[in-house]
């Protein structure tokens, strides 16, 4: 998603990126790297997990795969959609404030810049305080974590950082929202009724 959004936001001219196959290219590839990720993991015989190394090894695996690629990669993402706003909002400026820019002061961000970076700073938190202490917790205290109350505690943290992305989504992207919207009310409103047009052709007749 995060790789759509930024294409759609750098080419905007782009007929491809509007179109569903992009979206299922997207699609594809984030469940080609969530198949191939776990393979370490799931190729390891059962000898080898029982060594605190190998474990310790795959907790730190776990934790680079679940939180600090995907980190990685929405840090990058979002911060280019960020300079490329600020950048074109910085090229569209009228001529004309040229010259008050250079007698007066002028902020760095105007406050929409600023409520995008605030935004995305807040979405990176939610993500990272909903994912990291659960993965922390279980490489310092190992798999006996998981049978303490703290663990079934923290494992709530994730449910809580989904949710709160879902909403985000459907709050702040108007295109999906819209989508969602005449999804569902054409799943509400059913099929076009046929009754009527065959009542119509059989008087006709």
């Amino acid at each position: 998603m995060s790789i759509n959004q930024l294409c759609r936001v750098l080419y905007p001219t782009r007929l491809l990126f509007k179109t569903k196959k992009w979206i299922l290219i997207c699609c594809g590839i984030q469940w080609f790297l969530a198949i191939i990720a776990p393979i370490p993991l799931i190729t390891r015989s059962a000898e080898t997990c029982e060594g605190f190394i190998t474990r310790f090894i795959a907790d730190i695996y776990i934790l680079i795969i679940v939180i600090i690629f995907p980190c990685t990669i929405m840090i990058v993402v979002h911060l280019i959609i960020f300079l490329h706003t600020w950048s074109s909002g910085r090229r569209v400026a009228p001529a004309g404030n040229m010259l008050a820019r250079q007698t007066t002061s002028q902020p760095v961000f105007n406050d929409r810049e600023k409520s995008l970076l605030k935004h995305i700073i807040a979405m990176m938190l939610v993500y990272v305080i909903g994912w990291i202490p659960l993965y922390i917790c279980r490489i310092i205290y190992g798999i006996l974590f998981q049978l303490t109350l703290t663990f079934k505690i923290l494992t709530a943290l994730p449910i809580i950082s989904a949710w709160i992305n879902i909403m985000n989504m459907f709050m702040y992207h108007h295109e999906f929202r819209q989508y969602v919207k005449q999804h569902v009310s054409r799943i509400i409103k059913g099929p076009p009724a046929q009754v009527t047009t065959i009542a119509t052709t059989t008087t006709r007749t």
